[in-house]
C-alpha cells in the first residue's frame, strides 16, 4: 500500500469514526434540536474535507511544555574521535541483490481510483446537466411576476445589504418553487402555484424562499453537493446529504414561524406545495419543497417562539463537535509528545555523558596525552594507562586505551576496551558510540544497533552515528528502520553518497519504487558524470527494476 493510500484509508475511517458520532448524536436529539441536528450533520459532511493529520500539528505546541534535558559536554578525554571516513569504513551498500517481479495486472490501488474518478465524472456531469436544463428553462419560459408580487415582496424584503432577489413566475411546470442561483439568485414560482395561493399564503412564500436568501443557501448547496460527489462511494455522505437538506428546511420553516403571526397561512401554503409533483432536487436550489411534508409538520407543532433553547442547543452542538474534533487531532500528537517526554527525563537523569575525574586522575591523564607527540609514546602511553587500569580507576582509562588500540587497527582488543569503559560508566557516550562504530568495521551489525540506539538516546546527534545505524538495520533485515536513519543521516550531511545508496536499497526493499526512482536518478547522473562505470551499472540497475515494479 502505497503514502498515498494508506493516508486516504486512514482519512476516511477517522472521517467515518467523527461522522458515527454526530449521526448518534443527531439520532439523540431527537425532533426538538434543529440547530444542532444541522450543525452536526454539516460538521460530519466538512470533516471528509479535513484531514486530523492536518490539524494534529496546531498541537505541537504542547511540545515546549515538556522540559528538555541538557546534554552533558565532554570533557577532552582521548585524543580520538572516531568516524567512518577515518576509519575506512565501507559504507557502501550493495544494491545488485535486488530484483523485482514484472507486475503485469493493474494494481487494486489503480482499479479503485478508476471507479472513484468515473462516478465523480458521471454525478459531476448530471450536475452541469441539471443546471444547464434550469438557467435554459429560466431564460425561456419564465418572466417577471406581476405588480402583486413585486409590492408584496418589497413589503417582505428586510435585508438592506443584500439586494432583493427577482421573483419570477415560469410557464414551465418541470421547476421546483424555490431559489435558484448563487451570485444573483432568483425566487421562482411555478405558474400553478401561483394562480393557487392567497394574499397570506403569498406572503408566507415569500418569507420562506427570502430565508434562503438571507442565509445564502445556494451557496451552501452547492458545497455540500461539491463534497457528496466527491466522497460518492462513501454511504454516510448520502445520510448526512439528504439530513442537511431536511433540516435546513426546517430551520427556514422556524424563522418564518417566528417572523409572522398567521401559522395557518403558512401551513395552508405548505400543504398546497406539497400535492405539486415534481422532481426532489435541481442544481444550485434551494426551496419550499426541500423535506417531508409531514416531519416538517411535526417540527412546527414542537415549535416555540422563544429563541433560548435554540441558542443553548447551537452553543452546545459547537462545544461538543470542538471537543471532540480537539480530542481527536491532539491524540495524534500527544502520543508523539509523550514518547518525546519520556525520553527527555531519562536524558535529564543522565546529564554527564562522561566520567569525572580526580586530580590525580586529571594529572595523569594530561601527562599519558602528553607523550603522543613523542617518538614512540603512544605504545609508552598504553602502557601507562593499562598499568593504571583497577577496579576503582576511572572509566576514561579504558576508553583512551581502546582509543590507542583502534588506531593501531587491533579493532577487537579496542571493542573490548570500549565495552569496559562503557560498563564502569554506562552513560559515556563517546565509549558506547566508538564501540558501536568498531561493531559495524567489524561487522557485528546487531550489537552495534544496540550501541548506536544507546548514543542517541546519551545525544548522539550526528551523521556517522544515524548513517552507520542505517547500515546496521539494512544489514539485519529491516529497511523501514534503515531508511528513517538514512534521512536522519541525510539531514545532517547531504553530500554523503553512501547514506543515498543505502536509502535507495531500504526503500526498494520496503515497496517504496516511486520514493525510490527519485532518490536514484541523481545518484545515476552523478556516477555517469564522475566516470564510475561500475557505480554507474549497479545503480542503473536498480533504476530499471524500480520502474519495472511500476510497470513503466
Amino acid at each position: 500500500m502505497s503514502d498515498r493510500t494508506y493516508f486516504m484509508v486512514s482519512h476516511l475511517w477517522e472521517s467515518t469514526l467523527f461522522g458515527i458520532v454526530c449521526v448518534l448524536l443527531i439520532l439523540a436529539l431527537g425532533r426538538s434540536w434543529s440547530y444542532s441536528r444541522h450543525f452536526l450533520a454539516w460538521a460530519s459532511l466538512l470533516k471528509l474535507l479535513v484531514p486530523f493529520s492536518a490539524l494534529a500539528p496546531v498541537f505541537s505546541f504542547f511540545g515546549k511544555y515538556f522540559a528538555s534535558g541538557v546534554e552533558g559536554e565532554g570533557q577532552g578525554l582521548g585524543y580520538l574521535d572516531l568516524t567512518a571516513r577515518g576509519l575506512k569504513i565501507d559504507t557502501w551498500v550493495d544494491l545488485g541483490g535486488v530484483e523485482v517481479a514484472d507486475e503485469t495486472g493493474l494494481p487494486w490501488e489503480l482499479l479503485i481510483g478508476g471507479v472513484w474518478g468515473a462516478g465523480v465524472m458521471v454525478l459531476a456531469t448530471l450536475w452541469l446537466r441539471q443546471y444547464l436544463i434550469v438557467t435554459k428553462t429560466l431564460g425561456s419560459a419564465s418572466e417577471l411576476a406581476d405588480d402583486g408580487w413585486q409590492e408584496l415582496a418589497g413589503r417582505v424584503w428586510k435585508n438592506g445589504i443584500q439586494k432583493m432577489p427577482r421573483i419570477l413566475v415560469c410557464r414551465e411546470e418541470g421547476l421546483l418553487a424555490g431559489v435558484f442561483g448563487i451570485v444573483r439568485p432568483s425566487v421562482v414560482i411555478p405558474a400553478s402555484l401561483d394562480r393557487a395561493l392567497s394574499e397570506a399564503e403569498r406572503e408566507a412564500f415569500l418569507r420562506h424562499e427570502f430565508q434562503h436568501v438571507y442565509k445564502r443557501d445556494t451557496l451552501w448547496l452547492f458545497v455540500q453537493t461539491l463534497i457528496r460527489n466527491l466522497f460518492w462511494m462513501h454511504p454516510l455522505v448520502w445520510w448526512l446529504d439528504r439530513q442537511i437538506s431536511a433540516e435546513r428546511e426546517i430551520l427556514r420553516d422556524e424563522e418564518v414561524i417566528r417572523k409572522t403571526e398567521n401559522v395557518t397561512s403558512y401551513l395552508n401554503c405548505l400543504m398546497k406545495v406539497s400535492k405539486i409533483k415534481l422532481p426532489s432536487s435541481y442544481a444550485t436550489s434551494v426551496g419550499i419543497m426541500g423535506a417531508p411534508f409531514v416531519k416538517r409538520i411535526k417540527s412546527i407543532s414542537r415549535y416555540g417562539k422563544s429563541r433560548v433553547g435554540d441558542v443553548v442547543s447551537a452553543i452546545g452542538s459547537v462545544l461538543a463537535v470542538v471537543a471532540l474534533m480537539v480530542f481527536l487531532s491532539a491524540s495524534l500528537s500527544l502520543s508523539d509528545l509523550r514518547a518525546e517526554a519520556a525520553e527527555t527525563v531519562e536524558k535529564e537523569h543522565k546529564l554527564k555523558v562522561e566520567p569525572d575525574l580526580t586530580e590525580a586522575e586529571q594529572a595523569l591523564v594530561k601527562e599519558v596525552l602528553g607523550f603522543i607527540e613523542e617518538q614512540g609514546g603512544k605504545e609508552r602511553a598504553l602502557k601507562k594507562i593499562q598499568e593504571a587500569i583497577d577496579e576503582d580507576s576511572t572509566a576514561a582509562f579504558e576508553f583512551i586505551a581502546g582509543n590507542f588500540h583502534a588506531e593501531k587497527g587491533e579493532l577487537e582488543k579496542a571493542i573490548e576496551y570500549y565495552q569496559l569503559a562503557a560498563g564502569k560508566f554506562p552513560s559515556f557516550l563517546r565509549a558506547i558510540r566508538n564501540c558501536a562504530i568498531l561493531q559495524v568495521k567489524e561487522g557485528h551489525y546487531e550489537d552495534a544497533k544496540v550501541n548506536f540506539l544507546r548514543a542517541t538516546q546519551l545525544g548522539a546527534d550526528d551523521t556517522t552515528t544515524y548513517g552507520l545505524l542505517g547500515l546496521s538495520y539494512i544489514n539485519t533485515g529491516d529497511p523501514a528502520s534503515a531508511e528513517h536513519y538514512y534521512r536522519l543521516a541525510l539531514e545532517k550531511d547531504s553530500t554523503v553518497k553512501d547514506w543515498k545508496v543505502g536509502l535507495a536499497k531500504a526503500l526498494l526493499q520496503s515497496e517504496q519504487y516511486s520514493k525510490a526512482e527519485e532518490v536514484l536518478v541523481p545518484l545515476v547522473e552523478e556516477a555517469k558524470m564522475e566516470g564510475n562505470l561500475k557505480s554507474h551499472e549497479i545503480l542503473l540497475g536498480s533504476l530499471k527494476n524500480a520502474r519495472l515494479a511500476m510497470g513503466q
